[in-house]
């Protein structure tokens, strides 16, 4: 050992001196008293007793000396083994080759010693590290200065690790720089950990952390300055008892005890801002160790927003997704590599429940959350991401997922980009489901595709409304101003269509309406737009006519294709039709006038016998004008009182005997004169004042017949037309049985007379009624059969007395077969049910005697008298009949 070398070395040294002074001592003595005789003798004395002396100076004083030696070199390597254990050191030359290092250093990086020492420094230098630092660094220690700074290194194995290093300069003793000392301190962990709190800090979400004891805010993030409105200074020496001040310290307390048997409780709730106003939040609470205290961390969401929308969707929509166990959604950092290689640095452990994948498998690769992207958002995703690399805007995106266990899901992502030094980008945000909120954009939006074919089409037949017609008749009348074309509006009014509903059923009259649709679309061009209107009215565009003639052809074609015969439910069922034709510009330059003048020659074509067509001109303008001037007379006629009842008698036909008559009204007009009952009973019947009018005939003709009766004449039965508006009245019976007390007028000298349509209406209630009236001891008839749908089993259930064979069927006996052989099916009805008949508009004697042959008594018509008024009849009652044979 060297160190014992030199203890021998000082060893004969220390003898040496001691030999020399005892030698100076001999000579002494001898001076003194001549102890000494010669120098031989004293040199021999003097080695003698250094040589007894060396014992005594190796135990007292070399051997301590070893031992002290031997402790302090064994400190000095053991204190170079723990160094070098523990220590992240190194030594380098002037051109930086590496001439040692540690065990730690070796540990940390993964290179031996061998593959370290004699390479240069460089060999652990990270390519994300920039030139530009190691060039400051060289320059520093160069000029004798120590450099300190943050680098991260390069693994052996290809990692990272972060180290705050320490560089000086070694020196000789002659104060010259002959290489460089090394002392690194591993700061990965605190790098991770700053790198966590930045996304903290840029979330979007509010996060604060709290004292557990004193429940002041320890951290609050920017996130939360921004919408709480506070600044980090303001809020330190505050709670969150002062951001929500209707909630006391006991409910905070209470709100909190779950946290001591759970990791963490989520809530909504309100806070208030520093400005006073409120906004709804959802809050994700959990215990957590800050600045070395027990604490609560916060995540707080802004869901203001969120809560407004879904009131503005009438409550449609249901929260978004609220979370229960975890904060909401994920917190990420996405790294795009200059390469095009990604990774996600750090991801919250939530990822599994947006990707269904862990942070460990996407923290270097991100390959398996694009392995769960929705293959058809995936282009769309990629792009997204490409733009906020290039602008460095905020990325946000709404798309989907398709999971191996939840299946498809829609995310919606909120990031903020970073530019890093080595051309990466850093992204940091959070991302969550939103798929609750998509189903019920979806559900709301299938609504309003509803309620805009709703709006637009009708339920019955599919085909456009109105409103639809007016957009398309506004787009057309464009067209053909651009083009210089016409426009043809046809109005389609199905005929006697009510007769069918009335006798058959609403179920069938929409089925016959179906099959019409079907039909009309059979008929025209697949450009023309075929609207319904309601009821049984239907309009038909017609674009692109070069002539107003040019719908003549469309409009024979539907005359002719409705006439057909249906077969519905088992009925053979004939409709027939008519039509009024406008042409624009001709007729009219507006959509209201087209439509409207249409209608009015829809109306023309009725009159004209109807299954007819006629085009609009202005003489239907003033028709419709002169309707109205009509009502509005016909109005102060009855508050006037202009009506006069006219009679009609029914007589025997086999003796010519009166047996009865007819009431029937007549307007005296104060400058018209007297109007006949065609002119002005249609339009009391479509506004309803001939509920009116029938109980000013009623009122006169049953106070006169009481008064015939008085004067000892006989008039027989009095028969007057019940309206069905009358009968449908709630006082009908009332008002019926008031004037029957008033006149003393028997109610067996009373017939009133109900239409077979008005009845077949609605026949339930129609037979309700007409019992009532018939428990009365009145006679009910029948006017009008065979005109309408009767059904033979409600016609057996009504309590009616007569059947009135329709004029229709008697005008052209005996020489129509087909009406002889109505009328003789209808006399054999009556008498199969025990009833009454009688044949109306008889006026000939031919057609008297077919009638009474075939076993029809009654009889009414010219041939016997028209209606007259009372005098007249008066005179009848007193004379008897003229005589026609």
């Amino acid at each position: 050992m060297n160190y014992k070398i030199q203890a021998l070395k000082v060893l004969l040294k220390i003898i040496f001196i001691i030999a020399i002074i005892e030698f100076m001592l001999m000579q002494v003595l001898v001076l003194l008293d001549g102890y000494f005789n010669s120098w031989q003798e004293i040199l021999l004395d003097t080695l003698f007793l250094s040589i007894l002396s060396a014992p005594l100076l190796y135990k007292y004083i070399i051997y301590p000396f070893i031992k002290k030696e031997e402790q302090i070199r064994k400190q000095l390597w053991e204190t170079n083994a723990i160094f070098s254990a523990h220590v992240i050191a190194s030594k380098s030359d002037l051109k930086g080759v590496i001439t040692y290092v540690s065990e730690a250093l070796c540990k940390v990086s993964g290179y031996s010693k061998g593959e370290l020492i004699g390479k240069p420094h460089s060999i652990l230098r990270h390519p994300d590290m920039p030139a530009s630092l190691f060039e400051n660094l060289w320059q520093t220690v160069q000029k004798g200065s120590p450099w300190k700074g943050k680098i991260k290194n390069k693994k052996k194995d290809g990692g990272y690790y972060w180290v705050e290093t320490d560089i000086i300069p070694a020196r000789d003793k002659d104060e010259n720089i002959v290489g460089y000392n090394s002392i690194r301190r591993d700061i990965t962990d605190e790098i991770k950990y700053a790198q966590r709190g930045k996304i903290l800090e840029n979330s979007l979400n509010e996060i604060y952390i709290f004292d557990a004891r004193t429940y002041k805010f320890l951290y609050i993030n920017r996130g939360a300055e921004k919408n709480i409105g506070y600044t980090y200074e303001e809020m330190k020496d505050m709670t969150p008892l002062d951001i929500k001040p209707r909630l006391t310290k006991e409910d905070f307390i209470q709100l909190i005890a779950p946290l001591n048997e759970e990791e963490h409780i989520s809530f909504s709730t309100l806070h208030q801002r520093k400005d006073k106003t409120f906004y709804n939040v959802d809050i994700y609470l959990q215990k957590t160790m800050c600045k070395d205290h027990h604490s609560y961390v916060a995540i707080i969401l802004d869901v203001s927003k969120r809560v407004k929308a879904e009131e503005e969707l009438n409550a449609n929509l249901t929260i978004l997704h609220k979370l229960t166990q975890n904060v909401p959604g994920a917190l990420y950092q996405y790294k795009l590599q200059p390469d095009g290689t990604a990774s996600f640095p750090y991801a919250s452990d939530n990822i599994y429940d947006v990707y269904e994948v862990t942070p460990q498998d996407v923290r270097t690769n991100a390959q398996r959350v694009f392995d769960n992207l929705h293959h058809e958002d995936v282009d769309m995703i990629v792009a997204s991401i490409e733009k906020s690399a290039k602008t460095m805007q905020a990325w946000t995106l709404e798309y989907r997922v398709d999971l191996p266990m939840k299946g498809v899901r829609w995310l919606e992502g909120h990031s903020q980009p970073e530019k890093l030094e080595d051309g990466s980008i850093l992204w940091h945000g959070y991302i969550h489901d939103i798929t609750q909120r998509k189903e019920s954009e979806q559900l709301l939006l299938k609504q309003q595709k509803i309620l805009l074919h709703q709006a637009h089409f009708d339920a019955l037949t599919g085909l456009p409304n109105r409103t639809l017609l007016n957009d398309r008749l506004e787009k057309a009348m464009k067209k053909a101003n651009r083009n210089t074309t016409k426009i043809a509006v046809l109005f389609v009014d199905l005929d006697h269509f009510k007769e069918i509903n009335d006798s058959l059923g609403h179920n069938v009259g929409d089925l016959v309406l179906q099959a019409i649709t079907t039909r009309l679309k059979d008929l025209v061009r697949v450009e023309d737009t075929i609207s319904r209107l309601g009821g049984d009215e239907f309009t038909i565009l017609l674009e692109d006519l070069r002539d107003a003639k040019d719908a003549t052809g469309i409009s024979s074609k539907i005359l002719e294709g409705l006439s057909l015969p249906l077969l519905i439910d088992e009925h053979e069922l004939y409709v027939s039709s008519s039509i009024g034709i406008s042409i624009y510009p001709d007729d009219g330059v507006d959509k209201q006038s087209l439509i409207k003048f249409a209608d009015s020659a829809m109306y023309k074509a009725k009159e004209e016998g109807r299954n007819n067509f006629q085009f609009y001109d202005s003489k239907l303008t003033e028709l419709a004008y002169e309707r109205v001037i009509m009502e509005a007379s016909l109005r102060t006629a009855i508050k006037n009182n202009e009506f006069v009842v006219y009679y009609q008698p029914q007589v025997d036909g086999r003796d010519h005997t009166l047996v009865g008559m007819e009431a029937l009204v007549r307007w005296n007009h104060p400058t018209m004169g007297m109007i006949a009952p065609f002119k002005f009973i249609p339009l009391a019947e479509t506004t309803g004042l001939i509920v009116a009018l029938d109980r000013i005939v009623m009122e006169q003709a049953m106070t006169q017949v009481a008064q015939w009766y008085k004067d000892g004449l006989n008039p027989g039965k009095l028969a007057i037309n019940l309206a069905v508006k009358q009968l449908q009245t709630t006082d009908c019976l009332e008002v019926l049985e008031k004037v029957l007390k008033k006149n003393g007028f028997k109610t067996q000298w009373l017939e009133l007379e109900v239409t077979e349509s008005q009845i077949m209406s609605h026949p339930e209630e129609a037979i309700k009624k007409l019992q009532t009236i018939s428990d009365l001891g009145i006679s009910l008839s029948v006017d009008d059969f065979g005109t309408g749908y009767s059904s033979l089993a409600y016609l057996k259930r009504l309590p009616i007395n007569k059947l009135k064979i329709d004029r229709e069927f008697i005008k052209d006996l005996p020489g129509n077969e087909e009406d002889c052989g109505i009328t003789k099916a209808i006399i054999a009805l009556s008498q199969s049910l025990n009833l009454r008949v009688i044949a109306e508009g008889v006026e000939t004697k031919e057609q008297r005697d077919f009638v009474v042959e075939n076993g029809c008594n009654n009889i009414q018509g010219y041939y016997y008298s028209k209606p007259i008024p009372a005098s007249a009849l008066e005179v009848i009652l007193k004379n008897g009949l003229v005589q026609h044979e």
